[in-house]
């Protein structure tokens, strides 16, 4: 079986990408690298900057995501900010800046795929709308949003979809889907 490093401590994250490969026989294995995150870059460029940064130490094919939330009124914020964004004010104080603003908003994950031959970005989007009034039910600690992140076409939010469900409309199910895809026409090599 081939090995694939995923750099994420998140386990909900690494299942997903495990739900994906291991049938196509290929082990995904979470690592836990410290890695400098920029503050000053686009999301893919911090995503590859990540993955660079984690090959150098490593030194075999790996992946790295980054996963944002946008909202439509707010150009491309909170996006690469959406972690602090939340250690800062929290889920509320979010809610209190969309009072009287568009609910409308979208995930982004960037998924890097880095070998020795070089780099790939895959990215998935989810578009929907936020429901402020709902109660934050949390399956996954880094993604509070999607207690209350409803996707376009459906009625429920992303928490109340079963995993199975999930992946019609998971944002990260899209983009390693494509990494997933690609792999026909790529060779996973280390030097």
């Amino acid at each position: 079986m081939i090995q694939l490093s995923f750099i994420t401590t998140n386990t909900y994250k690494l299942n997903e990408a495990k739900s994906i490969f291991q049938p196509i026989g290929i082990e995904i294995v979470g690592e836990n690298i410290k890695l400098i995150e920029p503050n000053d870059l686009s999301q893919e460029e911090i995503t590859i900057f990540k993955a660079k940064q984690a090959f150098e130490k490593i030194k075999k094919p790996l992946i790295v995501d980054d996963t944002n939330i946008y909202f439509s009124d707010y150009d491309d914020f909170p996006g690469i900010y959406t972690k602090k964004i939340i250690q800062s004010v929290g889920i509320e104080g979010i809610k209190k800046l969309l009072i009287d603003k568009s609910k409308n908003a979208y995930f982004k994950t960037i998924i890097v795929y880095i070998d020795s031959k070089g780099h790939k970005i895959y990215e998935g989007i989810c578009k929907g709308a936020l429901k402020l009034n709902t109660e934050i039910k949390i399956k996954d600690q880094t993604a509070q949003f999607s207690s209350f992140f409803i996707p376009e076409g459906h009625s429920k939010t992303m928490s109340e979809f079963s995993d199975e469900d999930l992946k019609n409309v998971s944002h990260r199910y899209k983009a390693l889907k494509l990494f997933f895809n690609d792999l026909n026409n790529r060779v996973i090599t280390c030097k």
